[in-house]
């Protein structure tokens, strides 16, 4: 390709034949003289001759440069030329491409990628050196992913295409720093030679994560230091993305009082009245509640308490803000989230309910389990994590048979002393160790200090690590038989083992398995009678313990390193983990932010699952400050290029038209009347048969242009990715789809097109709902995607307009489930919502509905880089297996739509077959 200030040419080597232009006007310049008509009686043929020199007659130079202009134009044409604006053009010297590729460019990535390509093919055009240079840390280590050398441009594409966004913050000083420490010379040649600085920025501020207890720097200044050092290597060219489609951010505030926890979605910056949708999903992708949310015009965050019932949120894997696509977006639920059901069966106290055990007990688990009261019976008819007995003394024959079996079956059990099982002591089979009758006093009234304290946690006790007050005291215990605590030791699963003492040795709480389960006995009570530890912190983080254990996690595994299970990519898709992932401590989880070393994700040991989620360490993300006047700022819009080819062979056509009239003038075969006549009459026709619309010569698919340039540029993507899918697995013949606006464009070409409905982008003007209604009542369907949020009204305010009936939700039997593929579910990136459709008869329209709407998001699971032909958009939760599904789809859409209900047939062959048996 040669270019040539804003024009360029894709095929230059037929600009050659330029060259011949000058023996062609040397050809023109004479042409033989006009032939004389002379009448031929017999007696006159040589009365009118005359004799004389013949002299060539000379063509009007006009119509030479009429035929020059021609054979230009025709050449022209073949070289392909294009006319653009020129922004991304930086040819002139070697070009330092910086690119953030941290979590915030993950929901732009579309519009970055495409942005690298067009670098990469003027880089090659030009033939000048290039070097990409990522923000984000590599894997594995806290290094940028800096190259040490200048590549030459035929490699840069390779290198573009591999790069994806990270699951973690970038770090743009620093890459900048390993880039000068590892150029050397060739950076420095690079200067010499009029080095371009390109800076492809994710929109935000610097935003490294904050770990718990560290404040955040000043990133306004940070940022205006990486820019000043930029400036240092040569002049920059800042790519932003469109302020409205900067990533939102998801975090979630645990509540402390029993009511739902809050989720809290930010925006970079108030830019008027928005919208947002949080979807809650199992670990299968079902959709267990979705919650819209809407920011005030002047709000940068937004929050909600969604309900869930105990069952469903057992079952919560995931949330997430709908169309983001990044890992700050994305929260994954373990079981600290999904609070447990609890119960206690406690005896009534109306005299002072709030002194009771049950009161302190409720208050201690009511951050961490649902809590449930009731009688044993009561409470074992749902399901059940933990059962507390609060000083129950001795049960009856039928409900130790009750508690019994369900302990062994896995359930856990724990008990508190008090007066009552003081008074009964004995061997009850549901106690972990034979108890005393009667009850231990530790010191008196007259000597406090004397009172009995907790040792420290020994290494196999459940509640290692966990620090004793100074402050907590015990009063009053019952007593374990002599030898029923393991012999003094302490162990996990042995039979009376203790899980705490007394500073002297006397076991505290004790615990014994029972079948799958465990039985577990607190020494004292559950209320500030016999001991304060109710009133400590110490008593809610032993609870808390005991709950872990409730639920399948061991002791041991409550200190045991983290491995990662399952990690977040930078679109928040969840999948296997890198081979760089390292082993984490422990006690390190509460205070490391997502890295390199430790991405987002899933990360336990033995049957342990921790969430480790990147949005809670980012804070408000904040929008990157003013630039300096120096520095050129574009956006990531693609530069509007004009292919000159048809216009270049609609001139020479008509100048073949004029020429040939002008020669018959000349000839005397036309008058001027005529000639202009037979021009006025043609070049309309050439000017018509150059400007077919390409729809009207091949079958292709169509997506409504929203004026959103990273929501057309994923509808093109995704029609793209469609149309190969269609075009390898059927007959079916498409062509490169298009992009259409209703209010201008004629719509008949196309057999459907692709509507993704976006908050404030889906006005019509009258011209618009005319030219839709029209193409509706001649058989056309559109499909409406309807983005995250989409005010609900919004589907029926457009169905009103264009005069649709009602929609009522695609069956299991109609025809999308079944037009090519079999499918029970019709995903796209996300999935569980409900597909709706006109309701239609099979007489009309051959059975097809007009309209199909849903909020799967299609287009995203069906997009692709044009390029490489890879998957460009995350699919949750169900990855490439749903994207599979989302094609499916997709083949299925086509065939309804291209081949009307012809399978609705095969319903009736049966009854088809009896009738012609018949």
């Amino acid at each position: 390709m040669l270019t040539l200030g804003a024009l360029s040419f894709a095929v230059p080597g037929a600009l050659v034949a330029l060259g011949a232009l000058p023996v062609l006007w040397y050809l023109l310049r004479a042409t033989p003289p006009k032939p004389r008509r002379i009448v031929f009686p017999p007696l006159q043929i040589l009365a009118g001759l005359v004799d004389r020199d013949r002299v060539a007659v000379r063509t009007p130079w006009w119509l030479i440069v009429l035929r020059l202009s021609l054979a230009g134009a025709l050449i022209l044409a073949a070289a392909e030329p294009l006319l653009s604006e020129g922004k991304d053009r930086h040819l002139e010297g070697p070009l330092l491409i910086v690119v953030d590729d941290g979590w915030a460019s993950a929901k732009n990535w579309p519009l970055v990628r495409a942005a690298l390509a067009r670098l990469s093919d003027e880089a090659e055009r030009s033939g000048q050196p290039a070097l990409l240079l990522p923000t984000a840390p590599r894997a594995g280590t806290a290094e940028p992913a800096a190259a040490p050398i200048f590549v030459p441009a035929g490699r840069l594409r390779a290198l573009t295409e591999s790069l994806e966004p990270k699951p973690w913050a970038v770090d743009r000083v620093g890459a900048l720093a390993a880039l000068k420490a590892a150029g050397g010379e060739a950076l420095r040649q690079a200067q010499a030679a009029g080095l371009a600085v390109i800076w492809l920025a994710d929109g935000l501020a610097a935003n490294t994560p904050m770990e718990p207890g560290q404040e955040r720097a000043d990133t306004a200044s940070a940022d205006r230091a990486f820019l000043a050092e930029l400036q240092r290597l040569g002049p920059v060219t800042v790519y932003l993305p469109d302020p409205g489609s900067l990533p939102f951010t998801l975090r979630r505030v645990p509540a402390r009082d029993g009511r739902p926890d809050t989720l809290t979605v930010s925006r970079p910056q108030p830019l008027g009245p928005a919208a947002a949708r949080v979807r809650l999903v199992d670990d299968e992708g079902r959709l267990l509640a979705s919650v819209d949310l809407a920011f005030p015009a002047d709000a940068r965050t937004v929050s909600e308490r969604p309900q869930l019932a105990a069952e469903w949120r057992a079952r919560l894997n995931r949330i997430e803000v709908a169309g983001e696509g990044h890992a700050g977006a994305v929260l994954l639920a373990d079981q600290r989230w999904q609070r447990p059901p609890v119960g206690i069966v406690a005896p009534a106290d109306a005299d002072q309910p709030l002194l009771a055990g049950a009161y302190f007990l409720e208050r201690a688990l009511e951050p961490v389990a649902e809590v449930r009261r009731g009688t044993i019976e009561a409470l074992l008819q749902r399901e059940l994590t933990l059962m507390i007995l609060v000083d129950a003394g001795t049960l009856d024959a039928a409900a130790e048979a009750t508690v019994r079996a369900w302990v062994e079956a896995g359930g856990h059990l724990l008990r508190f002393a008090g007066p009552a099982l003081a008074h009964a002591g004995g061997k009850d089979a549901l106690l972990p160790v034979p108890v005393r009758a009667g009850e231990r006093a530790i010191g008196g009234a007259l000597a406090w200090d004397r009172a009995g304290r907790l040792a420290p946690f020994e290494a196999e006790s459940p509640f290692y690590g966990l620090s004793v007050p100074d402050d907590v005291v015990i009063r009053r215990q019952v007593l374990a038989e002599p030898g029923s605590d393991g012999g003094g030791a302490v162990g996990y699963s042995g039979e009376g083992a203790a899980w705490a003492r007394l500073t002297d040795g006397t076991p505290f709480i004790t615990a014994r398995a029972l079948g799958q389960g465990r039985t577990i006995l607190v020494h004292s009570t559950a209320n500030a009678e016999w001991t304060n530890l109710p009133l400590s912190g110490l008593f809610v983080a032993m609870l808390e313990r005991i709950v872990q254990l409730g639920r399948g996690t061991g002791p041991g595994e409550l200190v045991a390193p983290l491995i990662p299970i399952a990690t977040l990519d930078g679109f928040g898709r969840l999948g296997p983990p890198p081979a760089s992932a390292e082993v984490m401590a422990a006690d390190a989880f509460e205070h490391l932010a997502p890295g390199p070393s430790h991405p987002p994700g899933v990360w336990g040991s033995g049957g342990r699952r921790l969430a480790f989620n990147l949005a809670p360490n980012l804070g408000d993300p904040q929008p990157l400050g003013d630039l300096p006047v120096a520095v050129s700022r574009t956006t990531y819009a693609a530069s509007p290029v004009l292919a000159l080819r048809p216009w270049l062979l609609l001139a020479a056509a008509s100048l073949a038209i004029v020429d040939l009239a002008v020669s018959l003038r000349l000839l005397g075969m036309l008058r001027i009347a005529a000639t202009a006549a037979l021009a006025l009459a043609v070049l309309p026709g050439v000017a018509a048969a150059v400007e077919v619309p390409p729809a009207a010569l091949e079958t292709r698919l169509a997506f409504v242009r929203t004026g959103d340039a990273r929501t057309d540029q994923v509808s093109r993507d995704g029609l793209i990715g469609l149309t190969r899918v269609v075009n390898l697995r059927t007959a079916a013949a498409l062509a490169a789809p298009e992009g259409v606006n209703p209010e201008t464009d004629e719509l008949a070409f196309y057999p459907f097109l692709y509507w993704p409905l976006e908050a404030g982008r889906s006005a019509l003007g009258a011209p618009g709902r005319q030219r839709l209604k029209a193409y509706l009542e001649t058989g056309g369907t559109i499909v409406f995607d309807v983005g995250p949020g989409v005010p609900q009204g919004e589907l029926r305010r457009l169905a009103q307009i264009l005069d649709l009936p009602p929609l009522e939700p695609a069956a299991d039997d109609h025809l999308l489930h079944r037009a090519y593929y079999l499918l029970h579910d019709l995903p796209g990136r996300w999935t569980g919502e409900t597909v709706w459709v006109e309701p239609v008869d099979e007489r009309v329209n051959d059975g097809v509905s007009r309209v199909v709407a849903g909020s799967n998001g299609w287009a995203g699971a069906w997009a692709i880089d044009e390029t490489t032909l890879k998957p460009i958009l995350p699919v949750v939760p169900g990855g490439e297996r749903q994207r599979e599904l989302a094609y499916r789809f997709g083949i299925n859409l086509v065939m309804y739509v291209l081949t009307g209900s012809y399978k609705a047939d095969q319903i009736h062959l049966p009854a088809i077959l009896e009738r012609l048996g018949r």
